[in-house]
C-alpha cells in the first residue's frame, strides 16, 4: 500500500511539472542560426607565387668603366679626407726634445710627444734606463712651456732623490708618491697624467700592464696633455702596448772611450756607453739604434759605434799576428846546419 502511494505521488509530480517545462528544444532551434564558415572572396585568395627569376644583360664596357671612374673617385674622395685628419692631427702635435740630437731625429722624429706615453725597456737592472728616461725628463723640465713639477711615482721604494738632483731635476719640483699595492700605483699614474699642471710624470713599472691600465695611461695623458715616461723591464718587451714609443736601453762595456759625434772638443769625462733601439713608434720604422753617454753635467751625448770588449780583444789579435808575422817575413831566420854525424847516420 505505501509503495502504491508513492508511485502515485511520483507520477502526479511528474504531471504537474511537465507543462511548466518549457520546450527547450523547440527554443534552442528558433533561436539558432546556420552559420557558414567565412570564405574569402575569389579575387582575395593567396596564392603561392614562385618569383619570378629575372636574367639581365651583361654591363657594357662604357657601364664597366663608369663603375671604375665612380670606385676610383670615391677613393680619391676617402684619401683626401684622410690626409685632412693627419694633417691636422699633426699641427696640433707638440714634440718635447730629449736632449739628444740623434734620438730626436733618427728615432723619434722630432722628439717626445706632450701628450702621449714613452716606454723605456731595460734590458737589465743596471742598464742605465732609469738614468737616461730620468735625464730626457730634466730636459724637458728646461722648457719654458713645461713650469709644473714631475711627479715620480716610486712603486718599488727605491727611488733616491740625490741621483735625481744630479740629472738635472729641481729638487722644488719634484713630488714623490709611494703606492702601496700595484692598484694604487695605476690610480695615481692616471691621476697624475690626467692633471694639466704636471709637466711629467716619470715612474718604475715592475709588474705587468694590462691592456685596460696602458690604455687608460694613454688616455690621461692625451686629456692632461702630460707627457709620461715609464721605465719598464725586459720582459715587457714583447707584449703589447698602447704607448707611443718603446725605446729599449741596454749598457754596452766599451773598451776605450769613443769619440763624440757633436762635440769631440770637449773634455768631460762620459758614461758608459748606452745603446738605444727603437722597438715601437708609430709612424717610426722598428730596429733603429743610435749610442748615447751621459757626461758630468748630465747632458746627452751621441757617439760612434762603441768598440765592444770582444771586438777590440779579436782586433788586438789579429793585429799581433799581423805584425809577427810581417817580422817574420823582414828577418827570415837561417836554416839549421846538420852535423856530420847525422849526414853519416843517413849516408
Amino acid at each position: 500500500m505505501f509503495s502504491l502511494v508513492t508511485t502515485q505521488q511520483t507520477f502526479a509530480f511528474m504531471e504537474f511539472a511537465t507543462p511548466s517545462v518549457p520546450s527547450v528544444t523547440g527554443t534552442r532551434t528558433a533561436k539558432m542560426q546556420t552559420v557558414k564558415p567565412a570564405t574569402l572572396p575569389p579575387q582575395q585568395k593567396t596564392e603561392k607565387q614562385t618569383p619570378a627569376i629575372s636574367v639581365s644583360k651583361p654591363a657594357s664596357p662604357a657601364e664597366l668603366s663608369n663603375a671604375e671612374t665612380d670606385r676610383k673617385s670615391i677613393l680619391d674622395r676617402l684619401r683626401q679626407k684622410a690626409r685632412c685628419v693627419t694633417a691636422s692631427s699633426t699641427k696640433t702635435r707638440m714634440s718635447l726634445p730629449t736632449g739628444c740630437f740623434a734620438i730626436d731625429q733618427e728615432l723619434l722624429q722630432g722628439g717626445l710627444r706632450a701628450d702621449a706615453v714613452t716606454e723605456w725597456i731595460a734590458d737589465s737592472d743596471s742598464s742605465g734606463a732609469a738614468a737616461l728616461s730620468m735625464a730626457v725628463a730634466a730636459n724637458c723640465l728646461r722648457l719654458d712651456r713645461l713650469m709644473g713639477p714631475i711627479v715620480i711615482v716610486d712603486t718599488n721604494h727605491s727611488f733616491f732623490p740625490p741621483a735625481a738632483i744630479s740629472l738635472g731635476i729641481p729638487a722644488d719640483r719634484m713630488i714623490l708618491v709611494r703606492p702601496h699595492c700595484h692598484r694604487d700605483c695605476v690610480w695615481a699614474i692616471d691621476q697624475a697624467l690626467r692633471c694639466e699642471a704636471v709637466a711629467a710624470v716619470w715612474s718604475i713599472v715592475r709588474s705587468r700592464l694590462n691592456d685596460c691600465d696602458a690604455r687608460r695611461f694613454q688616455l690621461a695623458a692625451e686629456e692632461g696633455c702630460t707627457t709620461g715616461l715609464l721605465v719598464r723591464p725586459a720582459s715587457a718587451r714583447g707584449q703589447a702596448n698602447f704607448a707611443d714609443a718603446r725605446l729599449h736601453v741596454k749598457r754596452i762595456a766599451a773598451e776605450s772611450a769613443p769619440q763624440r759625434k757633436a762635440d769631440a772638443s770637449c773634455s768631460s769625462r762620459l758614461g758608459t756607453p748606452l745603446e738605444v733601439t727603437l722597438d715601437r713608434g708609430r709612424g717610426h720604422s722598428r730596429g733603429k739604434r743610435v749610442w748615447v753617454q751621459i757626461d758630468d753635467s748630465a747632458r746627452l751625448q751621441s757617439i760612434a759605434h762603441p768598440q765592444t770588449r770582444d771586438a777590440a780583444k779579436k782586433d788586438s789579435h789579429d793585429k799581433t799576428t799581423a805584425v809577427h808575422l810581417a817580422s817574420q817575413l823582414a828577418h827570415p831566420k837561417p836554416s839549421s846546419t846538420r852535423t856530420s854525424p847525422d849526414r853519416k847516420r843517413r849516408a
